[in-house]
This record gives C-alpha cells, sequence and structure tokens, in this order.
C-alpha cells in the first residue's frame, strides 16, 4: 500500500493531487481540519489533512467487497484457515539461532528459565481448570465432563450465555458420538458448528439498474455517521458507483456538519431532511443514483415517541429499494443488546452491523443476540479510520473472537 498525506486549502485541491499522484484507484483514509502558519510563520491558516493510499490489488467489480473492506483477511484464502498451524512462541529471538548469536549465556540463561516456568505454567493450569470444574459442579450447572466441561466454560467464560453453552455443548457430542475424536479434533468441530450458527454474512449488493436505499438506524454513539462515510467510501472509490447521502441527524449537535464533511471529500450530494416529504423530494431528486446512504438520529430505546417518528420518516422509501441496518456496538452488555433490538424491531432491521470490535476482546454478547434472531450480520467495523476500518463479517473471524482464549479452538 502506498499513503500520502496532503495540506491543502480545499478538497477539490486534495482530490486533483490524489488522482494525480496516486492514481483514479487511490481512496481517502481520514481527514481533519488543522490550523497552518502562513507565510514566514506570520499568522495562522485553516486548512485540511488529507491522509489517501493506494492499494496494489487491482479493484474489481464484484458487489462485495474483496479488497477494501477485507484486505486485512484474505478472503480467497478463508477456507484454508482450517489447516493453518500457528506457530509456538518461543522464550528467545529465532534469529539469534538463525544468525549463530554469540550471547550464548543469555539463551542458556532463557533456556533455563523456560525449563523452569513451563512447570509452573502447568501447574497454575491445572489449579485454574479445577478451580473451574469445582464451581461448575457445586452449582449444579452441568453434566458435563473431560473436554466438554473445558468447552463448555471456555463457552461461558466468553459471556456465552448458559443455555446456548449448553446447547452448542449437546450438539457437539450428538455429532460424534460413536466416532473417534482427539481433543484436537473435537474442538475443531466446535468451531465448526459455532461458525455454522453465525452463518454466512450478507454485505451490500448493488443490482445495476436498481437503487439501493441504505438507512442505518441504531442508538447514540454506535457510530452509524462514521460507518456511512466508510461504506459510501468504498462504492464511490472502489466501484465507481453514484453515492449520495442523506442525514435525518437533527438532534445530534454537529451531525450534519460531520457527514457533510464526508460528501466534500468524495464530492457526492449531501442533503438534510426534516420530515416525510423533504426524505421523499431528496429521493426524487437521486433517481439516477446506485446509492442512498441515509443516517438517523440516535435514540433512546425509552424514546417510543423519537423512534415512531424515525418509522414514519423511514416508510417515505419504496419497499423495494429499501434497506435497514441496525448497528450495534460490541461493547454493550447482552441484556441491553436485546433490549435494544427489541425497542428498534419497529424498523424491521433486515441485516446487522457490529461496531467497535476493537474495543473488546469477545463476542459473547453479539452471539447471544444472533442466536435470539434470524438476522444476518452484514459488517464489522473495527476503528475509526475512514474508509478503512470496517469489513464484511464473516463468520470465522466472529467465531475466533467469541472466544477469551484461544487455547480452547
Amino acid at each position: 500500500m502506498k499513503i500520502k498525506k496532503y495540506l491543502v486549502n480545499s478538497v477539490d485541491e486534495a482530490l486533483g493531487k490524489i488522482k494525480k499522484d496516486l492514481g483514479s484507484d487511490a481512496y481517502i483514509l481520514s481527514t481533519k481540519k488543522v490550523v497552518s502558519s502562513g507565510a514566514l510563520n506570520i499568522g495562522k491558516k485553516n486548512m485540511i489533512e488529507v491522509t489517501a493510499a493506494s492499494d496494489d490489488i487491482s479493484s474489481t467489480k464484484d458487489n462485495i467487497s474483496k479488497n477494501l473492506l477485507n484486505k486485512k483477511y484474505g478472503i480467497n484464502k478463508l477456507d484454508k484457515l482450517d489447516n493453518k498451524i500457528e506457530q509456538p512462541i518461543l522464550p528467545f529471538d529465532k534469529n539469534d539461532i538463525l544468525n549463530g548469536s554469540n550471547n550464548d549465556k543469555t539463551l542458556e540463561s532463557m533456556l533455563f528459565l523456560k525449563d523452569e516456568i513451563l512447570p509452573l505454567k502447568q501447574e497454575v493450569e491445572e489449579i485454574r481448570l479445577l478451580l473451574r470444574k469445582n464451581s461448575t459442579e457445586l452449582n449444579n450447572q452441568t453434566d458435563f465432563k473431560g473436554i466438554y466441561l473445558e468447552i463448555f466454560l471456555d463457552l461461558m467464560e466468553a459471556g456465552v450465555e448458559k443455555k446456548i453453552s449448553k446447547k452448542i455443548v449437546d450438539t457437539l457430542v450428538f455429532q460424534i458420538t460413536g466416532q473417534a475424536y482427539n481433543d484436537r479434533d473435537i474442538k475443531k468441530k466446535v468451531f465448526e458448528i459455532i461458525k455454522a450458527l453465525i452463518g454466512n454474512p450478507s454485505p451490500i449488493k448493488i443490482v445495476n439498474g436498481k437503487r439501493k436505499v441504505i438507512t442505518l438506524v441504531g442508538p447514540t454513539g454506535v457510530g452509524k455517521t462514521t460507518t456511512i462515510a466508510k461504506l459510501a467510501s468504498y462504492y464511490k472509490l472502489m466501484e465507481s458507483k453514484r453515492v449520495a447521502l442523506i442525514t435525518n441527524d437533527n438532534y445530534r449537535i454537529g451531525a450534519e456538519a460531520h457527514l457533510s464533511t464526508y460528501a466534500k471529500i468524495l464530492n457526492v450530494p449531501f442533503y438534510s431532511v426534516y420530515d416525510r416529504k423533504d426524505l421523499s423530494f431528496r429521493l426524487d431528486e437521486l433517481k439516477s443514483y446506485d446509492i442512498v446512504f441515509v443516517d438517523t438520529t440516535g435514540r433512546s430505546v425509552e424514546d417510543t415517541k423519537g423512534l415512531e417518528e424515525i418509522d414514519r420518516i423511514i416508510k417515505e422509501i419504496p419497499m423495494e429499494q429499501r434497506e435497514i441496518m441496525l448497528i450495534l456496538s460490541a461493547t454493550t452488555k447482552s441484556e441491553d443488546l436485546k433490549n435494544i433490538y427489541k425497542k428498534y424491531s419497529i424498523f424491521n432491521p433486515e441485516k446487522f452491523i457490529f461496531s467497535k470490535l476493537d474495543e473488546t476482546i469477545s463476542l459473547g454478547n453479539l452471539f447471544n443476540l444472533k442466536m435470539e434472531s434470524d438476522i444476518p450480520i452484514a459488517y464489522f467495523t473495527t476503528g475509526q479510520q475512514v474508509p478503512e476500518d470496517i469489513e464484511i463479517a464473516y463468520s470465522r473471524r466472529f467465531a475466533n473472537k467469541i472466544f477469551t482464549r484461544r487455547r480452547s479452538l
């Protein structure tokens, strides 16, 4: 990847320089307003700092992103990852051995420490497992034993609800009864069960000649506006689609300006609407566009009137063009997620977007919600960078983060 920063006076100036330096396939990673010193350091001047990048990977016209949205994980190699063997962590730098380091005493000391530490680690692990088992048996939570108990406890520790954890292990026991499996195969099998329960992702699909109106709903602070900016950037810069942005978020201070700034950077139409008639009028103006993203006001689950108001506005979007996505934060507690989902079901969301995966170590809470709904997941967001920190919600990525300890799977 080639990355460059530009300090410019206007968005048009930035776009011209980016296209000249990085080509027409370049995309914008981030923008921010900065104050720069004037000539001879006299006075100050408001400017825009734009960070742009270009990939060596050539873009495709596939509806599902095979470049930007999943370049971190290699979509085409996902099926091979099951057989990937993780390299052991050594207590010394392997280059010391390969390069014939003269620091033999240091190496000997490290090896000695390794021999001393390993038995201690094993002992601590045995104590931890014993405490877990005793705790489980005293509370009469399950009749599982051995490797099945270990898997059950790992799921519970990851935040997966007891009833769901039990169903997964029951399914596992049923599937392998009467067959010869070692512990490693059993752990791999439960991983595949979890992947199957999560299901395939459902990103946006664009059909030529048919406009999509993608509406994001969700509570305040989950990242609706930034996520729209990421998706709009991708479809504009990588898929060469005609994109437009609309916001109904007139409630939060600065929300309109936030999305308006991205629209200027991308050089796409932007409108702020206040009611059903306003939205209908703007959508008529945008008939020739491939995809229109609609940002909505974040409302508390207790604000029934506010939610109903948003619903009335959204219903102005033609049914055959409408696609509603509910965005939820990975940092939200399991019970709160269920409550939000229940209240936001007024919109009949067709897909989930799970945000802020970079701010948590486990997705057991999201898995609990997914198990209680038939709604597929479209995307994960993993940071604040636009448009880079978004990816298609593949089940392997989700399953990997359900567990706080990778040792189990």
